[in-house]
């Protein structure tokens, strides 16, 4: 049995090394040596939520910065003990609705975060992998509920200060998809904190080779309803990799419809060798547009696929689905299964 996850895989495509990331985990370790103590003295931001400054209507643009503001508010997401200046805003929400929030443009390594008016924490971020460092803040799809007011806080990193440009606006143009699906349910346990990924992990599984078999009714269709996203395990943050196979139908093409309610990506390989992992086919897809990739492979063989955030962002749960047509009917099976009991079910 193997205990190792797997953080980076190389993949040959086409004859051509491409550095592809199909691992589970992500470092967040981070050091001091990027944070810049720009000391610019402008405030546009309240000093603190009595001051709070009102954001009247969205979309919502602001300039400021944070060296001559105090150190009022902290949360962890997944770093502790700032001691940056921090600003405040506040916004009361007409409707139900998601919004999203940008400082990728800022000038210093950000943190960002919401309170509602009980103030109770809704969300947070310190890291995006945007802007200049990749080490600025971003929040998408932060649910805000009609009547109620809401404290977005503008914080840094460590002790890290500077200038910042702060966008809010609906996100995704105020319009929020939910997949819906009716077929095979995935059945992965739910993405908490400390979740060991022994679920259709495939190469990343603390199992050896554990992928989930999905098999097609009697027309070789099948509707999957999976659920993906991220989760945090201690200081680093990991992305759901559902590692899927089944059985190529006589007809030698299978098609895959693949819709998710975030950004989304779908890969085809070759095998199962996690140490010489190559990609067949993959499709990228932006969230709530559907879109299909089709598959020639052999009658009776497998086709193994990987279902997968194609990004890495804050700890969340969401739905895809998968339409797929071709596949050779086969026994329904909804849980993991090691890739020996899977040959076996062909044999």
């Amino acid at each position: 049995m193997r205990y190792l996850l797997v953080f980076a895989l190389l993949i040959i495509l086409a004859g051509t090394t491409v550095a592809a990331d199909l691992g589970s985990s992500q470092q967040t370790v981070k050091s001091n040596d990027h944070v810049l103590h720009n000391m610019s003295f402008d405030r546009e931001g309240g000093n603190t939520i009595a001051e709070a400054v009102v954001i009247d209507d969205l979309p919502f643009f602001d300039t400021g910065a944070t060296c001559d503001n105090t150190n009022d508010y902290d949360e962890v997401c997944p770093y502790s003990e700032s001691l940056s200046p921090d600003v405040v805003y506040a916004y009361t929400a007409t409707i139900d609705f998601y919004i999203a929030v940008n400082l990728c443009e800022s000038l210093y390594d950000t943190k960002t975060y919401i309170y509602d008016d009980s103030m109770n924490l809704i969300a947070c971020n310190d890291d995006a992998d945007c802007g200049f460092s990749g080490y600025q803040s971003e929040l998408e799809a932060v649910w805000l509920e009609s009547g109620v007011t809401y404290y977005l806080v503008v914080d840094g990193y460590g002790s890290d200060c500077g200038e910042y440009e702060l966008y809010v606006d609906f996100w995704n143009g105020g319009h929020y998809c939910e997949v819906e699906c009716d077929g095979m349910v995935e059945g992965e346990p739910p993405l908490v904190s400390d979740y060991v990924d022994d679920y259709n992990g495939g190469c990343n599984s603390p199992l050896e080779d554990a992928w989930q078999i999905v098999a097609a009714d009697e027309n070789g269709e099948v509707d999957f309803c999976g659920v993906s996203g991220w989760y945090q395990f201690g200081y680093n943050d990991y992305r759901d990799t559902d590692w899927l196979i089944g059985t190529v139908g006589t007809s030698g093409i299978v098609e895959i419809t693949v819709d998710a309610e975030k950004d989304f990506w779908f890969v085809i390989l070759e095998d199962t060798d996690c140490d010489d992992i190559q990609i067949v086919l993959d499709l990228e897809i932006d969230q709530c547009e559907p879109d299909a990739i089709t598959y020639e492979g052999t009658p009776g063989e497998p086709i193994y696929m990987i279902a997968l955030p194609p990004e890495w962002q804050d700890p969340e749960e969401w739905n895809y689905a998968l339409r797929i047509t071709g596949l050779e009917p086969g026994p329904v099976a909804s849980e993991a299964a090691s890739f020996g009991a899977v040959k076996a079910l062909y044999r």
